[in-house]
């Protein structure tokens, strides 16, 4: 079995890492969208505990709201770098099998001039 490169098969992964990416990217904008940024309020017993309960839950579920998105943050940016990196590695060997066309044509090239 001989192992193979295809620039195309891995530009079909980039754009399929790219497409995982912009799903995340607008998944985690809606939910950032979705926090109104104000407390809960209204409820049975407006006022009393029942009140700075509801607070100290929307306090903790910011919290908790905050460090999930955080961690969204750093998994879409893995997603753009890693798409990056895949189009760069096919991009590279692209242009090295250019080049190492280019050298064996111009070691044919010289082979046939030296046999005229």
């Amino acid at each position: 079995m001989t192992d193979i490169v295809d620039p195309a098969a891995i530009r079909q992964a980039a754009a399929e890492v790219q497409a995982a990416h912009q799903h995340f990217a607008e998944t985690r904008g809606k939910m950032a969208e979705a926090i109104p940024g104000e407390h809960l309020m209204g409820g049975y017993g407006k006022t009393g505990a029942y009140c700075a309960n509801l607070n100290k839950f929307t306090h903790a579920f910011d919290d908790v709201l905050g460090q999930f998105l955080a961690e969204e943050d750093k998994f879409v940016q893995f997603l753009q770098n890693f798409h990056d990196r895949l189009q760069q590695a096919a991009d590279s060997y692209t242009q090295n099998e250019a080049q190492t066309t280019q050298v064996f044509s111009n070691i044919a090239r010289t082979l046939d001039a030296n046999e005229e």
